[in-house]
């Protein structure tokens, strides 16, 4: 439909959805999505809309205040918001945008792992903004909720996943070569420090940076690495646990075991008896 209120410019477009009993249950759905023109009249402060707001910026900027954070987003650029806390957003000059609330299934838990990495704006990745726009046009042709919440999911995944915001080739090269070096000394008793300094990058920042391109620390990275190749010796050797435990750098046979059935579900002999 379309809408006209202060601030929004008119050709400005809502749509509105109620979600049904098994979307609240199951699925994530959008609560309601906009495409809009705004002038700086254009200002939005609320106590609280539960939902999570996607406002993507095709245009122009949009500024947050929510507690203690303040954040613009510039022209292909994303604010996150959580509206289930107090909220203002408003632009002082102009912006055009795509924005969506949506919320169920997990949503705060991406939302959390999202802005824990990247903070409330960031620019978004080509796959992310296609997902954010498309959500106008499945609202125009009334999509079903499961077609709605495939797209959401695209959206939060490719958003929490895509690196752009990292900006220099010469971080991504930092990165990549740090995960070199795990591979390559996973069966050493390795601590994040010695990971960092493979780079010139503080530790903080080193752990910040790593798990904005990679999705989890470095520490995590290196017990998946361990992990993996632990999975690989149980089933295609002969090796006792605990030279397999020793292989793979864990510092002694019950904390592999302990690691591994905490991760896998079931104990390492177990899983070597297993055919797949």
């Amino acid at each position: 439909m379309r809408f006209i209120e202060r601030g929004v410019e008119e050709g400005s477009t809502i749509y509105y959805h109620t979600p049904s009993q098994t979307a609240k249950r199951m699925l994530y759905y959008p609560v309601a999505i906009g495409e809009f023109r705004c002038n700086s009249d254009y200002r939005v402060h609320r106590d609280r809309f539960d939902s999570f707001l996607g406002l993507y910026v095709a245009n122009g900027e949009m500024h947050l205040e929510q507690g203690q954070v303040r954040a613009t987003a510039m022209s292909g650029e994303i604010l996150l918001v959580d509206c289930y806390r107090p909220h203002t957003y408003y632009t002082e000059t102009e912006a055009e945008t795509v924005w969506m609330h949506f919320d169920g299934s997990e949503s705060r838990k991406w939302f959390e792992e999202i802005i824990n990495s990247k903070g409330q704006s960031f620019s978004l990745g080509e796959a992310a903004v296609q997902a954010i726009l498309q959500s106008v046009d499945y609202a125009r042709r009334d999509s079903d909720e499961y077609e709605f919440s495939s797209l959401i999911y695209a959206f939060l995944c490719r958003a929490a996943a895509q690196n752009c915001t990292v900006g220099s080739r010469e971080k991504r090269e930092a990165v990549r070569k740090s995960e070199e070096f795990i591979r390559a000394n996973f069966d050493q008793p390795l601590t994040v420090e010695d990971i960092a300094s493979q780079t010139h990058f503080s530790v903080p920042y080193f752990n910040k940076l790593f798990h904005s391109i990679n999705g989890s620390s470095p520490y995590d990275y290196l017990l998946k690495v361990r992990l993996e190749k632990a999975k690989e010796l149980l089933l295609q050797t002969e090796l006792p646990i605990h030279d397999i435990a020793e292989q793979t750098g864990f510092n002694s046979t019950s904390n592999f075991l302990c690691f591994f059935k905490k991760h896998i579900g079931f104990s390492a002999l177990k899983f070597r008896k297993l055919r797949f």
